[in-house]
C-alpha cells in the first residue's frame, strides 16, 4: 500500500511540474524487461515517457523525473512448448545528472539515481510454465546516458540511447527513448 501511495504521490507531482514552465519532454521508445534468470522470463515493447528536466545554473549538475509506462509483449517460438507473456509496467525514476559536454545546442549527460516499477502480466502456460499472473512491485537503481539538442529556440529533441535498470530478485530493464519539448 505504501508503495501505491509513493507512485500516486510521484504522479501527481509530475503533472503539476508540467503544468510550470520547466524543460517537460514527451517521448516513446522501446523497452526490454528481465524479470528473473530465466530466459523465458523477459519481454519487450512499447514504453511512453514524460521527463521533467532541471539544470541547476552555472552548474553541471541537474536533476529529472521520469514517468514510463510500458506495454511489452514476448512469444517463445518453442517445437515443443510455444510460449507467450502480456506485461505492462509504470515506472517512476527521479535522478541526478551530471553534464559531460555542453556546447551550442547539443548536451550530453549521464544520470543516476533510484527507480520504483509496478508490473502487471500474464504468462501464458504450457507443461514447462504453468499459466501465471504477474503483480509486482520493484525497486532498484537506474543508471542511463543521453543528450539533446535544440532544433529552435521552442523545439528540443531528447534522445536516451541507453537507460538501464538493475533492481531486485534479477529484475533488469532496457530502454530507448526519442524525447520531444515543444
Amino acid at each position: 500500500m505504501f508503495l501505491r501511495i509513493v507512485l500516486i504521490g510521484s504522479l501527481v507531482t509530475m503533472l503539476s511540474i508540467s503544468q510550470t514552465k520547466a524543460q517537460v519532454f514527451f517521448g516513446a521508445g522501446y523497452t526490454h524487461v528481465k524479470f528473473s534468470d530465466r530466459e523465458t522470463d523477459a519481454s519487450g515493447g512499447l514504453t511512453i515517457a514524460t521527463h521533467y528536466h532541471h539544470q541547476v545554473e552555472d552548474s553541471k549538475l541537474g536533476w529529472q523525473v521520469a514517468l514510463n509506462v510500458g506495454m511489452m509483449y514476448e512469444q517463445f517460438q518453442d517445437e515443443a512448448f510455444p510460449y507467450q507473456s502480456y506485461f505492462s509496467d509504470l515506472d517512476i525514476i527521479p535522478s541526478l545528472t551530471y553534464r559531460l559536454i555542453h556546447r551550442d545546442k547539443i548536451n550530453l549527460y549521464a544520470s543516476a539515481g533510484p527507480f520504483l516499477s509496478w508490473t502487471v502480466g500474464i504468462r501464458d502456460g504450457n507443461l514447462d510454465h504453468p499459466l501465471s499472473h504477474i503483480d509486482e512491485w520493484r525497486a532498484g537503481i537506474d543508471v542511463g546516458l543521453g543528450f539533446d539538442y535544440a532544433l529552435f529556440e521552442k523545439l528540443q529533441l531528447k534522445i536516451m540511447p541507453f537507460t538501464f535498470q538493475y533492481g531486485n530478485n534479477n529484475y533488469q530493464q532496457y530502454s530507448s527513448v526519442l524525447y520531444i519539448r515543444l
